[in-house]
This record gives C-alpha cells, structure tokens and sequence, in this order.
C-alpha cells in the first residue's frame, strides 16, 4: 500500500474530535427535541406528518367549566372553521338505546339505598334533586354513576362542559360531528369495578361532600396549558387509583387510532379530555410514536 493512502496520526486524531462533536451534536439536539415536547405548554395542538395531506387539531377540554371555554374560543373557533369534522368523546347527536341506559342498573339482588346508612341516601337524593332534578334514586342504579355525580359537586357549570360547548359552536357552523367512545364503551370500563368497590367510591364522596380538594388547580393548570399537571391532579384529586386508570388511560390506545383513521380520511378538529393527552400514556404521545408530528399552538 502506497504511504500516501495511509491516515497520518493528525488525520485520524481529527476524524475522532470530528465524530465526538457530530455525537455530540445529535445528542443535544436529541434532548431538546424531547425536552421540547415534553414541556411545551398548550391546549391547542397542530397535528400533521405521516401522510396527512392537511393538518388536524386536537383540543384538551375540560368535564365542566364553560368559563375555561370562553377564555380559549377566541384561539379554537378560527381552527374550528378551517375544518369540517369535530370529533368528541360523547356522541352528542346518538340518544342513549334502551340497552344501553339498561347497563345503568344492576341486578335485581343489589339495593343501594340498603348500602347506605339512613343519612347518607338522605344527603345523595337532596343533592341529586338540587342539583340534577332527580327528584327519586333509583334503587338498582350502579353506584358508580351517583359517585361520578358527586365527585364534581365543587365545580360550578357542570352540565355546560367544555366539549359540549365545542359541539354547539360546532353546530352552529354547520360541521359534521362524531363521537369517539359510545356509552357502552365507557360504561365497560367503568363496570370492572365491583359493586363493592363502586359502593366504596359513592360513600367516600358522600363524606367529602362540600369539602374543597383544591380542583381550582386543575382549572389553573389547564388554562396554562400544563397537561402533565392536570392529569397529574386528575389522578390525586378527581380520580384516584384504580378509577384514574379506567377512565383516563386505560383506553387510549383504542382512541388514538380511531382519531388517527378520521385524520386519514379528512382534517378534523378532535376534542379530548385534558387527562387524556398528558405524556404518560396520553395520546399526544401516542400519536407522535405512530409519527405523527404534534405542535403546541400558543394563543396570541
């Protein structure tokens, strides 16, 4: 071999500090990529890439508080008319079927005014007829859904959610919508709960009935855009253990391919709960796995 083509000892002292800093480089870039996605701060996502001709959005809402709504339109309507399908969770357009208000009640053997002391069905018949109009509980319904009832007795609005305020809006503008999660659906998460644990969960918001739990964080934190904290106050505060996981993890995976197949077929503007896009196991990492590119949309 020719001495020319040999590397010199400079040369290959060069190509290591050549490669080192190239490493390096990758490296940082790699961890303000990561850094980057994790603590951007928005309730408004632009989401494009993996083949989509045109972008799409997903919106983080919140279960009550219409005011938070007011605050974030002026940021989603102009999204909102740039599209022409909104996805929800609830399909707001399908009355419930009679089969699946049936899978509201139990079984004929189980009585919840029979698990509850005297004072404790008095104090959830006269919230629930204060507050939703029912003036009598059934006896047979699951004890999970007064207990979702209670567990937002400190929000104010409650009927007037975030979501339900995007479908009207999107209504009015003449969208087509759809919902991503049927009733039966939801109700199947909520059914592996015993009737036990179910009877456990309504007693403990009996007890805490008008006490404050500090859900005024969460507000705070999802007008901030912070996602991460307010799945991180979903699951200390409003759904705690097993509950956080059946209502605002479990099934993620199943939504985000279902969102992933409407973006496929057109642009659409998609309405999750903010619990549901934080990064542990929330869609927005999801989709960015699938590779999909999601950006945060700061208001102006």
């Amino acid at each position: 071999m020719d001495t020319a083509e040999l590397p010199t000892k400079g040369t290959t002292v060069n190509r290591i500090i050549a490669i080192s800093f190239l490493t390096a480089l990758i490296l940082a870039t790699t961890a303000l990529l990561v850094r980057g996605q994790g603590n951007d701060k928005a309730v408004l996502w632009r989401v494009s890439g993996n083949g989509l001709k045109n972008p799409s959005y997903l919106f983080a809402t919140l279960e009550w508080h219409d005011t938070a709504f007011l605050a974030t339109q002026a940021q989603v309507l102009p999204f909102l008319d740039s599209v022409k399908v909104v996805l929800t969770e609830s399909d707001y357009a399908l009355p419930p079927t009679h089969s699946e208000l049936s899978l509201f009640a139990s079984d004929n053997r189980f009585s919840i005014k029979q698990q509850l002391t005297p004072d404790e069905y008095k104090l959830l018949t006269s919230y629930c007829s204060q507050n939703y109009g029912i003036s009598v509980i059934d006896d047979r319904i699951k004890p999970i859904y007064p207990y979702l009832l209670l567990s937002t007795h400190w929000a104010k609005d409650t009927l007037k959610s975030i979501e339900w305020s995007l479908y009207q809006k999107a209504i009015e503008k003449g969208k087509t919508c759809y919902g991503y999660l049927s009733l039966k659906e939801q109700m199947a998460n909520l059914d592996s709960l015993t009737l036990s644990e179910q009877t456990a969960l309504l007693k403990g918001a009996l007890k805490d009935l008008g006490k404050e739990k500090n859900h005024g964080k969460v507000v705070q934190a999802y007008m901030e855009g912070d996602l991460e904290e307010v799945q991180k106050l979903y699951r200390k505060n409003v759904y705690p253990g097993k509950l956080f996981f059946l209502l605002c993890w479990n099934d993620n995976a199943s939504i985000a391919a279902k969102i992933e197949q409407r973006m496929q077929m057109q642009p659409a503007l998609i309405a999750v709960p903010a619990q549901r896009l934080g990064k542990e196991g929330g869609i927005i990492e999801l989709l960015r796995k699938k590779g999909y590119v999601l950006e945060p949309i700061k208001p102006n």
